[in-house]
């Protein structure tokens, strides 16, 4: 057994108790041949596994995985139960072997297009689910029709609709998250604030009252989730007013990205929006020091161990008007089989399989503080309590950020965000903000 880790911490927009996941597992796998090269005849194939179940002593397929979780720690279960999972399912499929590497989050991208480039994949891969289009475009990873059926039933059909590409399904999401608005309950009634806002008037006009010279009234960022410029936290209010990236210098985006530069303006949030990471909002939540704090599901659990004195609830994004709905961005990572060869893809789809069988995906989304895509354990504890109703009614109708644009979203993301950051901090004004955008974002691919 075999496990390459780098300790390097992984700083990212989801949630922040991912400190975890050093994994050493053998997996086995008894119906796959034992070979590297992908001209296997079935004949072969069938040899071998009776081979398998005839003795203890036979060859062996080595899958890597590679996933950014990094180290494991007492924050995360979900470490262990991978773990868990994976010595169990080897002790009933003896035969391939699992190799993980955990190269750290920062570039972990970056580091997956040069493997794709070297011919290095690995076996078995956890993205970050706005790259799906970019490796389904270029075939680094393989549609799972085309390995087998995967069981999808009761699985929210936007999460599905995340991880399609062409019409082919390319990736398992098995845990999802987005993000709405914590806020703090005594200070709301002290406030004489008896109900959260609902639309962008009442959230401005509620964040005045509740902004005092030690408390901020909303907090929020304008970076993608850690830092930087990126349209996580901004997608939900250009979303929800009818805009896209895709235009965003039209009104509803202009509109949008105005209602933010005035909660700047007005004092309710700091001019440090645009520089703050989503775990430095939360933070300054828990210290008291913030009212409203838009942020993530992932940060429940670590919030209710963690800060009982804290008498605080949820709720959904506020919108233009209160006929519209809150449209957010999706969260959390999906599992894929890169191309590599026959042998290999279909011993890492099996594995695959399993992981996405059964209750594994409710103790896995448990476990990485995330919810389980399948709207049938929604039900379940702890996704039943209050404090998550805001966000399963978002995940309804969230969205995945590559909708309009695919193998670019990255690029979009950077581009929009800067222009945000310059709008919402009065460096120029909106219009003009999104308009420079707009003349960048137009040379780019729309798909999807």
């Amino acid at each position: 057994m075999e496990t390459i880790l780098n300790h390097e911490q992984l700083p990212r927009r989801a949630r922040r108790s991912r400190n975890a996941l050093k994994v050493s597992l053998a997996v086995g796998c008894a119906s796959l041949l034992a070979a590297c090269g992908s001209g296997a005849s079935s004949s072969a194939t069938s040899g071998q596994s009776k081979a398998i179940a005839g003795s203890h002593h036979h060859s062996s397929i080595t899958i890597t995985e590679e996933d950014w979780y990094g180290v494991p720690g007492p924050a995360n279960i979900g470490a262990q139960y991978l773990i868990d999972f994976f010595k169990n399912y080897s002790k009933k499929h003896p035969g391939v072997k699992i190799v993980r590497k955990a190269p750290p989050g920062s570039g972990y991208f970056s580091l997956v297009l040069s493997q794709a480039s070297a011919g290095n994949l690995p076996d078995l891969l956890m993205i970050d689910n706005p790259d799906v289009p970019t490796l389904a475009s270029t075939g680094t990873i393989l549609p799972l029709k085309k390995l087998g059926s995967i069981n999808t039933s009761g699985i929210n059909p936007a999460n599905l609709k995340e991880t399609t590409y062409n019409g082919s399904l390319y990736c398992m999401p098995m845990y999802t998250n987005t993000i709405a608005i914590f806020y703090n309950k005594k200070m709301f009634a002290k406030a004489g604030i008896t109900t959260p806002p609902r639309t962008w008037a009442q959230l401005l006009a509620d964040g005045k009252k509740l902004t005092t010279p030690k408390v901020y009234g909303f907090l929020y960022q304008t970076g993608g989730g850690n830092g930087g410029p990126g349209t996580w936290q901004s997608d939900p209010f250009i979303w929800s007013n009818g805009g896209s990236r895709r235009h965003i210098d039209a009104t509803p985006a202009v509109q949008a990205i105005s209602f933010l530069r005035e909660l700047v303006k007005d004092g309710v949030s700091p001019t440090a929006v645009v520089n703050w990471t989503q775990q430095q909002t939360i933070e300054e939540f828990e210290a008291g020091k913030a009212a409203m704090v838009e942020n993530g599901l992932w940060n429940i659990p670590n919030m209710q161990a963690s800060y009982k004195s804290l008498d605080w609830g949820t709720f959904q994004i506020p919108t233009r008007l209160a006929s519209q709905h809150a449209i957010t961005p999706f969260g959390g990572e999906t599992w894929c089989v890169p191309t590599t060869n026959t042998a290999h893809e279909k011993a890492a789809f099996k594995i695959l399989q399993a992981m996405a069988a059964g209750t594994n995906i409710v103790q896995i989304a448990k476990g990485i503080d995330d919810v389980p895509t399948r709207e049938s354990s929604w039900k379940l504890s702890p996704w039943n309590e209050p404090v998550y109703a805001a966000f399963l009614a978002e995940l309804k109708n969230a969205r995945a950020r590559t909708e309009y644009y695919t193998t670019d979203e990255t690029q979009v993301s950077t581009i929009v965000g800067s222009a945000i950051e310059s709008a919402v901090i009065g460096k120029e004004s909106v219009i003009a903000a999104l308009r420079g955008a707009q003349a960048q974002i137009s040379k780019l691919k729309v798909g999807g």
